[in-house]
């Protein structure tokens, strides 16, 4: 079998693997250059549900402590989301539609 090291280590890059898949996902909402609250935002929401995705593995863990660290991965995704929504209705209202442009309503 593996050495415990070795098998440690693929443990570990699964884990990268895995987090790099949920930042990827939720980055998809926004796929704009974050400013400095979005990344706050969005890293909260990968590193929480990461850590409830791992809880959930852990055949140590309480079944309370599980249900609250999922409840603040799942608060923490809603988070996210809404700063994305922010974003896009802001970006939405400060782009003309083209109705509006050859109007001439912008210009």
């Amino acid at each position: 079998m593996f050495s415990p090291s070795v098998a440690q280590a693929r443990r570990l890059e699964a884990q990268a693997r895995r987090k790099s898949e949920l930042y990827r996902a939720l980055k998809r909402e926004l796929p704009v250059r974050l400013t400095a609250r979005q990344k706050i935002a969005l890293n909260r929401a990968v590193n929480l549900t990461h850590k409830a995705e791992l809880a959930a593995l852990d055949p140590d863990i309480t079944a309370n402590d599980l249900v609250r660290l999922d409840r603040c991965a799942a608060a923490a995704r809603a988070a996210w989301s809404r700063v994305a929504d922010t974003h896009k209705q802001q970006h939405r209202e400060a782009v003309p539609t083209l109705q509006e442009l050859m109007a001439g309503a912008h210009g």
